[in-house]
């Protein structure tokens, strides 16, 4: 949102650089709130009455509930932008990033069942997938960004691997299903 952009159709609505700055400020604040404060209570709360032994959720099993109760605060977000923000007042992209992350969050408990997944790496390619989608969508954009946040990813990973918390798979599997919910949900919103 803060990077200049200027999109394929020139209709300022559909520029998040050209949001006004006080709909930037709620926007932010209604990620922050249900993708961090809502979540790290949740996470808290668990820990608290042991549904979790770590906050690290090092034990497969353990997830469950916390990556369900994340889907569902991206879900009520998710909603939240759908329904109760007058259409046109804020890009589709926006709506697009909400249901990205619920779906890619949703499939990540349905694929935590059988496997364990990079939650970071998941996060990671949620960035890069709806960053890279947006993108395609604006024919002026800073050519740094993307390139930024792919090597943030591939630091990520590597401190993964180094604290041994993941395996190549892990963290492959979580970037790719983070990408594509991401891209596929903001490509959706955007054409």
């Amino acid at each position: 949102m803060y990077t200049s952009s200027t999109p394929e159709s020139f209709l300022i609505k559909d520029s998040l650089f050209h949001i006004d700055p006080s709909i930037k400020h709620i926007l932010l604040f209604l990620f922050g709130i249900f993708g961090v404060i809502a979540p790290g209570v949740s996470l808290l709360l668990f820990r608290y009455n042991n549904t979790i032994t770590s906050l690290d959720l090092e034990i497969r099993e353990e997830r469950r509930m916390p990556i369900f109760m994340m889907a569902v605060y991206m879900a009520i977000l998710y909603g939240f932008l759908l329904y109760q923000v007058p259409q046109g007042a804020i890009p589709p992209a926006v709506v697009g990033i909400a249901l990205g992350a619920a779906i890619g969050i949703a499939l990540t408990g349905l694929l935590n069942n059988y496997f364990k997944i990079s939650l970071h790496m998941i996060g990671m390619g949620m960035l890069s997938g709806a960053v890279y989608s947006y993108y395609l969508f604006q024919v002026v954009f800073p050519t740094w960004v993307l390139p930024l946040i792919f090597m943030i990813s591939g630091i990520v990973a590597m401190s993964r691997l180094a604290l041994k918390a993941h395996t190549y798979p892990e963290l492959i599997s979580g970037f790719l299903l983070g990408f594509a919910a991401q891209a596929i949900s903001v490509y959706f919103y955007l054409s």
